[in-house]
């Protein structure tokens, strides 16, 4: 019986499995640099976000009482909102 399993068995062959390209460390640098501009990106983003929530606590506060300082402060929470949109495309452009 166990000299029949030994006929029956074969021995792995490299041509049963396909041939994967391995990638290069040059591609593998690329990549690294692509996901830490990404990261950094992604920081930005945050950034804006919490410069935009300071802005929006301070027209809640007392600040927000004087409408030259509210309209500067909306003002603002545009452009970061702007900023924020940016940051966002750029995000998704360096996904791609």
């Amino acid at each position: 019986m166990q000299e029949l399993l030994i006929k029956t068995i074969r021995p792995f062959s490299e041509s049963e499995c396909p041939v994967q390209q391995e990638a290069s460390p040059l591609l593998a640098d690329v990549l690294k640099q692509r996901h830490e501009r990404a990261i950094d990106v992604l920081d930005a983003i945050k950034h804006f976000q919490q410069k935009k929530q300071l802005a929006i606590d301070s027209i809640h506060g007392f600040p927000g009482t004087f409408p030259g300082i509210r309209r500067q402060k909306i003002n603002e929470i545009d452009t970061l909102n702007r900023c924020i949109n940016r940051m966002y495309e750029r995000y998704n452009k360096l996904n791609k």
